[in-house]
């Protein structure tokens, strides 16, 4: 539940009963695509201005295209991140798709996730004064704050969160 934004979370998938939650905590037990995450809302990023997404993570098996988080509206405009890159343990990747089309799509720019480690792992979106959006993306320890790796990217052209309105925000899920 959430007690600040009113965006309460939502287990999905045909395994969220597999799902679960402790120690303020939350494990997926892996598998396909949708089968298991958590829908956390619609409008959980702002339509405007500059936003920090934050996540406390532990990759406990390599998988195929195995997500942190997705954002987006449908398979063609989306913003994702994810532990690994076709099962490659030393490949994640961030992308951002508009209409189809890559603003940017980055691997290997936070491996290795070493299993069984927690990361601090954070994403930073900045407007840019020439209408294109700014990102930055760190992988951090947990117990020093250490950055450990880190990765940015800028959009093509004039791009904003408002595209993002309304759309929901999903945890270890991709299209």
């Amino acid at each position: 539940v959430d007690s600040i934004g009113g965006s309460t979370a939502v287990l999905e998938g045909s395994k969220s009963e597999e799902v679960t939650l402790a120690d303020n905590a939350v494990t997926f037990p892996g598998g396909g695509n949708g089968e298991c995450y958590l829908d956390l809302g619609a409008d959980v990023l702002p339509a405007s201005g500059d936003v920090t997404i934050e996540i406390w993570g532990t990759q406990n098996q390599v998988k195929d295209w195995s997500r942190i988080w997705c954002v987006g509206i449908d398979t063609v405009n989306f913003l994702s991140m994810a532990w690994s890159n076709g099962g490659k343990v030393n490949s994640d990747f961030v992308q951002l798709k508009e209409n189809n089309s890559d603003h940017f799509f980055m691997t290997g720019t936070m491996a290795p996730y070493t299993e069984g480690t927690q990361f601090h792992i954070s994403m930073k979106i900045c407007a840019g004064t020439d209408g294109k959006t700014n990102f930055f993306w760190a992988k951090r320890d947990t117990t020093t704050g250490e950055i450990l790796k880190s990765g940015s990217g800028v959009t093509k052209n004039a791009w904003s969160l408002a595209n993002f309105a309304g759309r929901h925000f999903w945890l270890n899920h991709g299209f």
